[in-house]
């Protein structure tokens, strides 16, 4: 079983935590998330200082592969969430389960063996 923390950090990285560490460089537009083949959604860094997760159409937080569970931000100069070394000023996921891949914006896919 695999648990990834996937959030935004600073104003310009999203970060993945847990059984696998990787950041993507993201100075313009939303970072894509896609997992096992499944778009699960992007992150954008906001004007109110804040990464915001947005779900794909077809988000679900149940799969039979994986469960995923959505934190909001709690506010700009909020660090870090509570009972988490995260920064408060992001939309984290915590994915846990047979997470096989994993594509963070325009990185290469990472495969988990």
């Amino acid at each position: 079983m695999t648990t990834l923390l996937i959030y935004g950090a600073s104003d310009d990285l999203v970060e993945v935590e847990g059984d696998l560490r990787a950041e993507t460089y993201s100075p313009n537009g939303p970072v894509s998330i896609v997992v096992n083949n499944l778009i699960l959604g992007h992150l954008l860094y906001s004007t109110d200082g804040c990464w915001h997760f947005s779900p794909h159409p077809t988000f679900t937080e149940d799969t039979d592969e994986f469960t995923i569970t959505v934190t909001s931000a709690i506010g700009e100069n909020s660090y870090p969430h509570p009972e988490t070394d995260i920064p408060g000023y992001s939309d984290f996921l915590t994915i846990h389960g047979l997470v096989t891949t994993i594509q963070v914006g325009n990185d290469p896919t990472i495969v988990l063996l």
